[in-house]
């Protein structure tokens, strides 16, 4: 067995044969790199890299990644998923609806929480804040989306952000039905979003757009039984709680405040979101059929 200093000298005598015969030269051909340039480039740059920093930041990148709870993350979704129906249904019997593009999923825990702790001026504090910060985009894509109904959002936003809410909320309260009937394609059919007698056809709807679960756990919170839709409008003669009926046919002369202005503005987003869920599902439904060019759609 040859010692480490003779195994040495057999390898540096390898590699000079290597040389000599030209098998350690890189090419210099263009698709390589110009000029006869390369090999010294190509030294400089290994010589710039410091492989000590480079094992170093492996290590640690390899600690993160052990440190990481895996199993702690799948069952914290997991529980997330199971609550979220149970999320969206206390929301809205509060008289709010999460914006599905804009409000993070991990601040709809606490909020629940201080709405079922009795905390409710501090989380109707803080999602008035979520949405007059969003007021000016919900504006703008509403707008564009339903074109036909731009100059009467544009009054009804300007409305809420001068606090006049008593003109506020009944616009975007009626808004919401006009977009609901526009989604629908049922202009020329009485309907209200407002009305349990009308829930098979939005339930249908659901059926037809609401393909992965979070979004049907989403959509289907509109058919629920809630204080907004109730139709008995004499128990909301104050202006604790939002209520179509009692709004609309004037038994309810105290809803005009911020919180239940911006409960509107939730509503009428939330609302609109139907449309956008039914035209995806559409897009989703030509790109898989058979035959179609899915890049083309």
């Amino acid at each position: 067995m040859t010692g480490p200093g003779e195994q040495k000298k057999v390898l540096q005598t390898q590699l000079k044969d290597c040389d000599r015969k030209g098998l350690l030269r890189l090419p210099s051909s263009p698709s390589y790199m110009k000029g006869g340039e390369s090999n010294k480039q190509l030294a400089e740059v290994m010589r710039s890299v410091d492989l000590r920093s480079f094992v170093e930041g492996q290590r640690r990148f390899g600690d993160i990644m052990r440190s990481i709870d895996f199993r702690g993350i799948a069952e914290s979704e997991r529980r997330f998923k199971a609550h979220f129906p149970h999320h969206l249904r206390t929301l809205a019997l509060y008289g709010w609806y999460i914006s599905v593009w804009h409000t993070p999923l991990a601040d709809i825990p606490p909020l629940v929480s201080l709405l079922k702790s009795g905390k409710t001026k501090e989380a109707d504090r803080r999602l008035c804040r979520h949405f007059n910060d969003l007021s000016g985009e919900i504006e703008s894509d509403l707008s564009k989306r339903f074109p036909a109904r731009a100059i009467i959002l544009k009054k009804a936003f300007d409305a809420h952000r001068r606090r006049d809410f008593e003109l506020s909320i009944p616009v975007f309260l009626a808004q919401a039905d006009g977009i609901m009937i526009e989604t629908l394609g049922k202009p020329e059919k009485k309907y209200s979003v407002y009305s349990r007698h009308k829930m098979p056809t939005l339930r249908e709807l659901v059926e037809k757009i609401a393909t992965v679960r979070i979004e049907r756990d989403i959509l289907e919170v509109a058919l629920l039984e809630m204080p907004l839709n109730d139709s008995e409008a004499h128990k909301f003669a104050s202006g604790a709680i939002l209520n179509r009926n009692a709004v609309q046919h004037g038994i309810n002369t105290t809803y005009a405040n911020e919180p239940n202005s911006c409960r509107a503005i939730s509503w009428l987003q939330y609302v609109a979101h139907f449309d956008e869920a039914k035209k995806m599902a559409n897009r989703r439904k030509k790109s898989s059929q058979p035959g179609r060019d899915s890049s083309t759609s």
